[in-house]
């Protein structure tokens, strides 16, 4: 299991863009990458179960990585907090 924490820098929050990305970018592994965000947890490859978390610019959230390429998603997810969150 691999853990990613990040604070969201967007000034626009975590909105529909990003978030198509995250979860596009997250079905292309066979890991299973789950979203926490204050209380709730989210499938992160399900783009309307991020965007009903509306997390806003300054949100601290955590991204948990399991599964057979989870050092491959997690790499290629580090990077994509710090382009585009």
């Amino acid at each position: 299991m691999k853990e990613i924490r990040h604070i969201i820098k967007n000034k626009m929050g975590l909105h529909i863009r990003p978030a198509s990305h995250l979860a596009a970018l997250v079905r292309e592994y066979h890991s299973t990458v789950m979203l926490y965000y204050k209380e709730h947890i989210v499938r992160a490859n399900r783009i309307v179960e991020i965007m009903h978390l509306n997390i806003p610019c300054g949100a601290d959230i955590k991204l948990v990585i399991e599964g057979k390429d989870e050092a491959e998603a997690y790499q290629a997810l580090s990077r994509f907090c710090i382009k585009e969150l």
